[in-house]
């Protein structure tokens, strides 16, 4: 059983309960690791979700306006940088060795924060699944112990597909393709459904 907190200030209560697995948002936040203690999540037999990549769009809006002294969400074009500046691949591993190494085997799942659902370009928000996915797959190159594996994160990127196939073309509102997509993904053995939820 498993449950997503935005941050994991109360951690140990969970721990109390059956929920074997707790999501939190750690890319936005990566002081929450702090608060973490893999001695107890060990002696309750409990492991994390962790979000290692950023989906806090106004934050991310802010710091590429601050940098590039414009306004992105009228100039579009420089929302791109999110992806290709900010949520590279390259950032989005380190921050995934970084929680491994405090961790360990206690992580269950890497994945985005929360919040791509209401990004403004969808084109973005899935290029940044994708930048996820190349984190992890590098990382998982180099330790070969964390999931989600390859054919996982290939079914995450073609549910994910449909998703904005779906919605793009209007045949499925979003709520339901939101809906349809998350029951997808939560029947994947090892990614969680807030990975575009």
């Amino acid at each position: 059983m498993e449950i997503h907190l935005y941050s994991p200030l109360k951690y140990k209560l969970i721990c109390e309960t059956p929920i074997n697995v707790i999501g939190f948002e750690y890319a936005g936040t990566p002081s929450y690791l702090d608060l973490l203690d893999r001695k107890v999540l060990e002696d309750s037999n409990t492991y994390i979700g962790v979000g290692v990549s950023r989906t806090d769009i106004f934050s991310l809006i802010s710091i590429v306006n601050e940098k590039y002294g414009v306004n992105a969400w009228k100039e579009k074009e420089y929302m791109k940088k999110i992806v290709t500046e900010l949520e590279t691949p390259d950032v989005i591993k380190k921050r995934l060795e970084t929680a491994f190494s405090i961790l360990g085997d206690r992580i269950k799942y890497a994945n985005p924060d929360c919040g791509l659902a209401f990004w403004p370009d969808q084109d973005i928000a899935f290029k940044l699944l994708e930048n996820t996915a190349k984190g992890i797959n590098e990382f998982n190159a180099e330790k070969r112990t964390l999931i989600p594996n390859k054919n996982e994160i290939l079914r995450m990127t073609e549910v994910c597909t449909r998703f904005r196939f779906l919605t793009r073309r209007r045949e499925v509102p979003f709520l339901g393709a939101k809906r349809q997509v998350g029951d997808e993904i939560r029947r994947l053995p090892n990614i969680l459904p807030i990975v575009i939820l």
